[in-house]
């Protein structure tokens, strides 16, 4: 079985992939042993753009307010005196 193409799905529109896994969904009718391999897959590369896309872009990262602490090096015996 040929691998699907994620970039394919990527490029569709939402209104279109929405469709087609309401397509795959009704052709399931509640059991999963109702779908292809093949559908099974489609499914999931749709599902995973579309949640891909919900999540929004990628948080910034946040600046530190305060440096951090200078951790002391190790004693010797001289600090001890």
């Amino acid at each position: 079985m040929p691998e699907l193409d994620i970039a394919t799905y990527a490029a569709m529109d939402p209104n279109e992939l929405e469709s087609k896994r309401r397509a795959i969904l009704t052709k399931a009718a509640g059991n999963h042993d109702n779908l292809e391999l093949s559908d099974l897959h489609e499914l999931a590369a749709i599902t995973g753009v579309l949640r891909r896309r919900a999540s929004g872009p990628p948080k910034a990262v946040k600046e530190k307010k305060a440096p951090g602490a200078k951790k002391p090096g190790k004693a010797t015996v001289d600090d001890l005196a």
